[in-house]
C-alpha cells in the first residue's frame, strides 16, 4: 500500500510539473560478457582451524582461472527539471573458477560456483552542455557453493575434503563525472569515470568437514570467523548510443573496466588473505532503453 501511494505520489509530481520542465524517463535491458579477476585468484587460502591447532594455516596453490561469462540486467533513469537526472542499474552473472593445483606443504584445490549481483545506482546534475558531476551508490554481492579437498605435510601429514557455502558484501558511496558528447545526427558518445570506497564483509560456512590423520578420520571444527575489510575502487565505461527517434529507443555498445585495491588485516582464525590484493572486472555490455518524455509541447 505505501508503494503504491509513492509511486502515485511521483506520477502526481510529474503531471504537475510546467510545461518548460520537461522529464523523460528511461527503462530497458542489457546483456554483456564480462571477465573477473577477484584477490582471491592468487591462490592463497586457508586450511580450518583444528582442536590441535586452533588457528587457521595459510595454504596455497597455482592461481585461480575463472573464465568470462554472460551478464544480463535491467536499467531505469529519469531526467527532470533540465539538469538533473537519476538512475539505477542491476547486473547478474554467474562464474565457475578452475584451480590448478600445485603442491607445497599446504595445497587446496577447490571448485566454486558463484553467483554475482552488481547494483549501481547515480544521481547527478549537468552542470555544461556535455559534462555532469554524478554521486553514486555501488554494491556489489557474490556468494558461491564451494567443493574443496586438501593436503598438508605440517605440523603433520594429512588430507581432507569439505563443502561450504560463502558470501560477500560490498557496497559504498562514490563521485564522478559523466560526459555525452554528439558525434553525428543521433548517434552520440557517452562516458562514465567514478571513484568509490566500498566497505565490505565476508562469511564462510561449511556443509560438512572431513579430515583423515594419523590417528584416523575426525569432523573439522569449524566455522571460520567472519571477516570485514575495505577497498579503494574505480570505474571506467565507454559506449557509443544510437537513438531511434521514430521508436524512442535507445541502444547502446560499450565497454567497461573497474578495479578495486583491499585493505584487510587477516584474523587468526581468518578464511581472507585480501590485504593488498586487486579485483579486476571488465568486459562489453550491449543496452536496449526505452525513452519517454513528459511535459513536452506538441
Amino acid at each position: 500500500m505505501k508503494s503504491t501511494l509513492n509511486i502515485v505520489i511521483a506520477l502526481f509530481i510529474i503531471a504537475s510539473m510546467p510545461v518548460e520542465a520537461a522529464v523523460t524517463l528511461t527503462m530497458g535491458g542489457r546483456m554483456g560478457y564480462h571477465w573477473w579477476k577477484p584477490p582471491w585468484s592468487n591462490g592463497l587460502a586457508s586450511l580450518p582451524p583444528t582442536k590441535d591447532v586452533p588457528f587457521s594455516i595459510p595454504a596455497q596453490s597455482r592461481q585461480v582461472r575463472l573464465p568470462s561469462s554472460g551478464t544480463y540486467g535491467v536499467s531505469a533513469g529519469i531526467r527532470f527539471l533540465e539538469s538533473w537526472f537519476f538512475s539505477a542499474a542491476f547486473q547478474y552473472g554467474a562464474y565457475l573458477s578452475q584451480p590448478r593445483p600445485d603442491l607445497a606443504s599446504h595445497t587446496i584445490a577447490s571448485h566454486r560456483k558463484i553467483n554475482r549481483y552488481d547494483f549501481t545506482s547515480d544521481a547527478g546534475y549537468w552542470f555544461a552542455r556535455y559534462v555532469a558531476v554524478v554521486v553514486t551508490v555501488h554494491a556489489r554481492v557474490y556468494d558461491y557453493t564451494e567443493k574443496a579437498k586438501y593436503v598438508s605435510f605440517l605440523p603433520d601429514q594429512q588430507f581432507g575434503w569439505w563443502s561450504a557455502k560463502g558470501e560477500s558484501i560490498e557496497a559504498g558511496p562514490g563521485i564522478g563525472v559523466k560526459l555525452c558528447v554528439p558525434l553525428y545526427g543521433d548517434i552520440s558518445l557517452l562516458s562514465r569515470l567514478v571513484a568509490m570506497v566500498l566497505p565490505g564483509g565476508a562469511s564462510y560456512t561449511f556443509d560438512y568437514l572431513y579430515r583423515v590423520t594419523g590417528v584416523g578420520l575426525e569432523l573439522g571444527i569449524g566455522p571460520f570467523n567472519k571477516e570485514g575489510y575495505h577497498s579503494v575502487a574505480g570505474s571506467f565505461s565507454l559506449a557509443v548510443a544510437y537513438r531511434i527517434p521514430a521508436a524512442n529507443i535507445i541502444l547502446s555498445l560499450g565497454g567497461s573496466y573497474e578495479v578495486a585495491r583491499y585493505t584487510h588485516h587477516r584474523s587468526m582464525k581468518g578464511f581472507l588473505s585480501y590485504g593488498g590484493r586487486l579485483d579486476h572486472y571488465g568486459g562489453i555490455l550491449l543496452a536496449a532503453d526505452y525513452a519517454a518524455e513528459f511535459g513536452t509541447e506538441e
